[in-house]
């Protein structure tokens, strides 16, 4: 029995990496499920990545300093390092980017810890 959303993501792409797979083996799927089983497969994988973001813990990084920006992400440099931030990653940030709200795996990723606001600091 699933008890969580937790459980109930991790059943759901447990059952999405088995159609997947299902579907590389045959390609007869398509009389019974029509053309677009793979949009389908496509859509269900979208969707639970959007769902996974939604919940992700998202944390506020303080005293970055503008560098550059590209179509896909921000060029910040923190102290005497420079990271880029995706902007699809980017949840909010302030005029001159120097606050800026990400995921907490990007946080860890990048090594923003020291840089983390005060009120929001975990031991990773």
């Amino acid at each position: 029995m699933i008890r969580s959303t937790a459980e109930l993501e991790a059943a759901f792409q447990i059952l999405l990496e088995l159609a997947k797979e299902l579907r590389g083996y045959t390609r007869e799927w398509d009389w019974k499920y029509g053309e677009d089983w793979d949009k389908q497969l496509e859509a269900a994988e979208a969707f639970l990545k959007e769902r996974q973001m939604s919940e992700a813990q998202l944390v506020v990084v303080e005293g970055g300093e503008f560098v550059q920006a590209s179509d896909a992400a921000v060029k910040l440099r923190f102290d005497s390092r420079t990271v880029w931030i995706p902007l699809s990653q980017l949840v909010e940030h302030s005029e001159d980017y120097d606050e800026i709200t990400i995921p907490e795996w990007l946080v860890i990723e990048k090594q923003l810890d020291d840089f983390v606001r005060e009120s929001e600091v975990r031991v990773w």
